[in-house]
């Protein structure tokens, strides 16, 4: 049986995640996707809070992606909270920024992500990024195992 890899993105504006889910429909991306409403909700997500306490509703994501600027907690901070904690260390950190700065991109790295990608604009675009990210993490990279079994 084919285990298809669960996405995860964190945007505070929701039109970006309709566009997002729509780039990944587009792509032809079987994969499950869970929409986040910024940072808080990303920990809420990852701690197993609340509505995510249920893990066959919301299963921990191999690949999350994450919006740079977010208000509350954006995602260099969403990506240090994560680093910081060692269950979630393996997790696979995507961050996407209207920003395409050297340092924007250098506080990424330095934060623990694993690719910086600058926003590309459209949903033609966006699907086409998201084509090579998948290629890329489910068919060249080997991944660690799922969070969900590393106890």
């Amino acid at each position: 049986m084919i285990r298809h890899h669960v996405f995860a993105y964190a945007d505070d504006r929701e039109e970006d995640r309709v566009l997002f889910k729509m780039a990944c429909q587009r792509a032809g991306l079987v994969n499950p996707l869970l929409l986040l409403d910024g940072g808080p909700e990303v920990q809420s997500y990852l701690q197993g809070l609340s509505q995510f306490a249920d893990r066959a509703q919301y299963p921990l994501p191999d690949i999350l992606f994450l919006d740079y600027k977010m208000p509350e907690i954006d995602g260099i901070q969403v990506a240090r909270w994560i680093r910081a904690r060692q269950e979630f260390k393996k997790l696979v950190l995507i961050l996407f920024s209207g920003s395409g700065q050297q340092a924007d991109i250098e506080a990424a790295y330095a934060a623990g992500v694993n690719a910086y990608i600058v926003k590309p604009h459209g949903v033609f675009r966006l699907s086409t990024v998201l084509q090579t990210v998948h290629a890329f993490w489910s068919g060249v990279a080997s991944l660690p195992a799922p969070l969900a079994n590393q106890a």
